[in-house]
């Protein structure tokens, strides 16, 4: 089942404002406000997420893949913690970022340790699995438009295969997002046998507000910073000359 809802173009101009800011990736904003969303509406506490890592870009050089298709996406567990929207957004996005970036080369080694690999395989399994799966598919392209009745149309949803591709990997809960014409999208798929169609409806209407609210109070936090550096900077040399005099 799908429960989809989006982010609209004036929210995620401060969202990407946000980001321009503090230097975070998009993917741990949308982590934090995963938290933000959880906190919520289940309660304060911890959630193991598996998120995605790009291991094409960690790859040795030496290892030839021009004719190889795809991103060699790695799928590994974080641990994210779950707390209200009241709580301090530049703790958030701190533990997210070292959460996700602690894990040694975006994890592209986790799944032969979990997997394949006898001895970890072993002690790794009694390890629960993670039963959200949080994905972001970047900013989907419009196709380009031809004035005129060209030889060759293209299809007009370029969202399509994104949108409606269903989840493989087993998770209760997958929230896919991506971007499309300066809109948001966070689809939630989950599995109606493991989880409560009212909680996932209740999740899906807090993560565009927790995710506003992220990037509002981030960028809040930086402004009070700015101002306060400012007020570091006020020359006191009158002061003294007056006491003198």
């Amino acid at each position: 089942m799908r429960v989809p809802t989006t982010v609209g173009i004036g929210d995620m101009t401060e969202v990407d404002d946000a980001r321009r800011r503090t230097g975070a990736a998009i993917d741990e904003l949308l982590l934090a406000a995963l938290g933000r969303a959880v906190g919520d509406v289940v309660g304060d506490g911890r959630v193991s997420v598996d998120v995605g890592g790009a291991g094409r870009d960690v790859l040795k050089p030496d290892v030839d893949l021009h004719r190889t298709p795809g991103w060699f996406t790695t799928v590994y567990p974080v641990i994210l913690d779950c707390t209200s929207v009241d709580s301090d957004a530049r703790d958030q996005i701190d533990a997210v970022r070292t959460a996700v970036r602690d894990v040694p080369h975006q994890g592209i080694g986790y799944g032969l340790l979990r997997y394949v690999y006898a001895p970890t395989a072993l002690r790794l399994a009694a390890a629960p699995a993670a039963d959200v799966h949080l994905s972001f598919a970047g900013t989907l392209p419009e196709p380009p438009q031809v004035p005129g009745d060209p030889p060759v149309r293209f299809d007009g949803d370029s969202t399509l295969p994104v949108r409606e591709a269903l989840p493989g990997l087993g998770h209760a809960v997958e929230l896919r997002v991506y971007r499309s014409r300066g809109v948001l999208h966070a689809d939630w798929w989950y599995d109606r046998r493991r989880v409560a169609a009212d909680r996932i409806a209740a999740l899906a209407e807090a993560y565009p507000a927790a995710l506003s609210a992220l990037a509002r109070d981030l960028i809040a936090d930086d402004e009070m910073t700015a101002a306060v550096d400012e007020l570091e900077l006020i020359d006191l040399s009158a002061l003294d000359i007056a006491g003198e005099a």
